[in-house]
């Protein structure tokens, strides 16, 4: 089933079981002339198996320049798109603390206008708030919604992994890789919709997500603003190398976006899951990936689906005509379009002054609530941010971490650890793991 919801392998020249051709509907006229895929997914979906006629049987397929498929070609995309939106999704969205009560209207709303077919989606939701009082909400929204199926996940991380998510760190990336986990088994959709709780979507992305789709691709992805980098950067990496999984960073650090196309649907080697679609033959296989620094830790849920992309043999696309924009809370958002502006400088490659100064990356780590800003995550300019100006300056001293002030009014859980999240900085840096533990004993 997996292989056939990426392309139509099976000639219409078939033998149909009668019961199942009548339980499957029929004939519909969608897709163009794909109505015999359109067929072969809803036969499928019931459970029956096809099988093949051996390879020495085989028909001759007669071409003339007015037949349907050569007639109706340039249509085609048209047609894959409108068959593939139709396709049974999964849609997973995990809930963070403290600030559901905007987070649950602004996610109904996305899936209101998003163009995806609830009647055919199966929506997971996971809870961590751990508050009845939201427990209760997404229960309305979701029913609201009316979609195929609805499923509540409630977090069972013990009081230390509460506290681990509160503080963000390595514990953010174990405990959402756990919650892909338990989400992904239960998912039965042909395609995965990849939706957090905190981002804001245009109306008829999903519609535009799967406009990508290709036999060939995996994933397709919106770009989306980090929180927790400064300056900003937008969650787009190339690849270097397929194992590991090495991204392209400069030696500060910093994303290296020089040879993307940054327009269109573009080939890269991996997107963040803001809003990200992800075909079954690419899920069903998820595992976390081990970080380069060893240990229990893992190298995020995002990045181990982006190289099971690639193990599979399917493309990783960003679609950049469907940004998702980043919210700090209910008023405040960290938008692509305030990123194009900040690339267009021509300080923004340049190494930090702090950096060169101690001979340190300026990787930002997002601190404890506690913690102040700290020297390697200084930048040249102020934060902007979409429908409010920056926090002026309160004093000299201060003015350098005027642009941290937007970022550390969200909760520290949300933060992700920069140095699991990019493969790991000694890749980032070459100067080894010694350095990264160092640092990080160094930051407490």
């Amino acid at each position: 089933r997996d292989a056939l919801a990426e392309e139509n392998y099976v000639p219409s020249c078939s033998v149909i079981r009668r019961c199942a051709f009548e339980a499957a509907g029929g004939w519909e006229e969608v897709g163009g002339t794909y109505w015999d895929w359109w067929l072969w997914l809803r036969i499928t979906r019931q459970g029956w198996r096809m099988s093949r006629l051996p390879a020495r049987s085989y028909l001759l397929y007669r071409r003339y320049p007015t037949q349907n498929s050569v007639v109706h070609q340039p249509a085609r995309p048209a047609a894959y798109a409108e068959i593939s939106r139709r396709l049974p999704s999964t849609v997973f969205t995990p809930f963070a603390p403290g600030r559901w009560r905007w987070a649950i209207p602004l996610w109904t709303e996305n899936l209101r206008r998003s163009g995806l077919p609830l009647d055919r989606a199966q929506l997971i939701v996971m809870d961590n708030t751990r508050d009845p009082a939201a427990r209760r909400a997404l229960l309305e929204a979701g029913e609201s919604l009316a979609p195929r199926a609805f499923t509540l996940l409630a977090d069972a991380t013990d009081a230390d992994g509460e506290n681990r998510h509160r503080t963000g760190g390595a514990g953010v990336s174990e405990l959402l890789c756990s919650h892909w986990r338990r989400a992904l088994a239960l998912a039965d959709g042909d395609l995965l919709w990849s939706l957090e709780d905190d981002v804001r979507i245009q109306a008829g992305d999903y519609a535009r997500l799967v406009s990508a789709l290709r036999p060939h691709v995996g994933i397709v992805g919106s770009p989306a603003v980090s929180r927790w980098r400064r300056p900003l950067e937008v969650m787009v990496y190339r690849w270097v190398s397929h194992r590991p999984f090495d991204l392209a960073r400069l030696p500060n650090g910093r994303v290296d976006y020089r040879g993307l196309a940054c327009a269109g649907v573009e080939s890269v080697g991996s997107v963040s899951c803001c809003s990200t679609l992800i075909r079954r033959t690419v899920y069903a296989g998820y595992a976390p990936m081990p970080s380069a620094e060893g240990g229990a830790r893992w190298s995020g849920w995002e990045f181990s689906l982006m190289r099971r992309a690639r193990d599979v043999g399917r493309d990783v696309l960003c679609h950049w005509g469907a940004p998702a924009d980043h919210l700090l809370d209910d008023q405040r958002a960290l938008t692509v379009a305030d990123w194009r502006r900040a690339l267009a400088r021509p300080t923004y490659y340049e190494r930090p002054a702090a950096c060169a100064r101690h001979e340190r990356p300026a990787v930002a780590i997002k601190p404890a609530r506690h913690a102040g800003p700290r020297e390697g995550r200084a930048t040249d300019a102020p934060l902007r941010v979409a429908g409010s100006a920056p926090k002026s300056a309160r004093s000299a001293d201060s003015a350098r971490s005027t642009a941290h002030d937007a970022h550390d009014a969200h909760d520290a859980h949300d933060a992700h650890d920069a140095r699991d999240m990019n493969g790991g900085c000694a890749r980032a840096t070459g100067k080894g793991d010694g350095a990264c533990r160092t640092r990080r004993r160094a930051g407490r």
